[in-house]
């Protein structure tokens, strides 16, 4: 099962920044396999790692990431409000986390956040750039037609589609995949507790629950035999699954 750090390691490093993935490529050698991002696009079209939409909550910036230019946009902080030492932090470009993974063994989880902006053109150009370095990316969305284009664009893409049941029924969400060719479906760790990991399986696809942050749930997934979990704490998980294994 491959453990991936949530936006890095965010509860040592301010979530989606280099000092954040660069923690994550430190534990490769300790159990954890890699890390989930988030990527948006900024007004002059350069690809960016942020979650949100606004840049409000995770910086002492105001306003649309879509409405910032790449010089703009590195000009804010996005340590300033994790409470600890390291402050001063910038968004990082998608060039600049995938050079960090870059040669190494590491799974670099890619969510295209375009749900509730279609950043026109995003595929192409993240397909583009991922096919410059040497790591295993994975593309997540919970734009269903979103991860259609990627698998149009390149066949061998991986792709994993989001679910939470405020966005997709569980039933429709492994018949869309079906229909766009994804590989697996990326539930909410709670939605898994209700049969969605056999129906997964029995579809003949992988899933990949976020966020999990619990040892026992990690142990319970080792054993209902889940590939891959997302967890704010890759470390534990990686020590559970070591646990699990004996």
């Amino acid at each position: 099962m491959l453990i991936l750090g949530h936006r890095g390691e965010p509860r040592l490093a301010p979530e989606n920044t280099v000092a954040s993935f660069a923690l994550v490529r430190n534990d490769l050698d300790h159990g954890v396999d890699g890390a989930e991002c988030d990527v948006q696009m900024t007004k002059d079209g350069e690809l960016v790692v942020i979650h949100d939409e606004k840049v409000d909550r995770t910086t002492d910036g105001h306003g649309w990431v879509k409405d910032f230019t790449l010089q703009e946009i590195r000009k804010l902080d996005a340590g300033v409000r994790f409470p600890g030492p390291l402050h001063h932090e910038p968004i990082p470009t998608m060039r600049e986390v995938f050079e960090v993974f870059d040669g190494t063994r590491a799974t670099l989880n890619v969510e295209l956040k375009n749900s509730e902006i279609a950043y026109a053109g995003m595929e192409e150009r993240l397909l583009e750039l991922a096919s410059r370095y040497s790591l295993n990316v994975v593309y997540s969305s919970f734009n269903v037609q979103s991860m259609g284009v990627i698998r149009k664009l390149d066949a061998k893409a991986r792709t994993g589609l989001l679910y939470a049941p405020w966005l997709i029924k569980a039933p429709d969400v492994v018949a869309a995949a079906r229909e766009q060719g994804a590989n697996a479906i990326h539930p909410y760790v709670l939605n898994t507790l209700d049969g969605l990991i056999r129906e997964v399986h029995e579809a003949g696809l992988a899933i990949a629950p976020w966020t999990v942050d619990l040892s026992v749930l990690v142990r319970h997934f080792v054993a209902s035999g889940v590939e891959t979990v997302i967890s704010n704490d890759p470390r534990m998980a990686a020590e559970a699954v070591a646990g699990e294994r004996g």
